[in-house]
């Protein structure tokens, strides 16, 4: 069975952070389009905010911050959790899927 587009990223990303500590920038920069949805919706926020209430901006700016709060709660977590990763992951079957790109079954 062939690899997936998400799932080459994700031996990549293994790979790679294998060779360096990972971070929170690095964790965010995998998959950006988890946190880039909440960047836009803050821009049209401030673009509301110049002409509704603004009531209406202190809802959304409370959601945004939720919602960005949680996702960076998820990346520092990750981070944190990541020597344990380090110590159970079967390198030799990860540099063999990045190779062939063919999961074996």
């Amino acid at each position: 069975m062939k690899l997936t587009p998400y799932q080459k990223k994700y031996v990549a990303m293994l790979v790679e952070m294998r060779k360096r500590k990972m971070n929170l920038w690095s964790f965010l920069m995998f998959r950006p389009v988890r946190w880039l949805p909440f960047a836009l919706v803050f821009v049209a926020c401030v673009t509301f905010y110049l002409f509704l209430d603004e009531k209406f901006w202190l809802f959304l700016t409370g959601i945004i911050c939720g919602g960005v709060a949680r996702i960076f709660g998820h990346a520092r977590l990750s981070a944190k959790a990541w020597p344990v990763v380090l110590g159970v992951t079967d390198w030799a079957k990860v540099d063999a899927l990045q190779k062939s790109e063919e999961i074996k079954p």
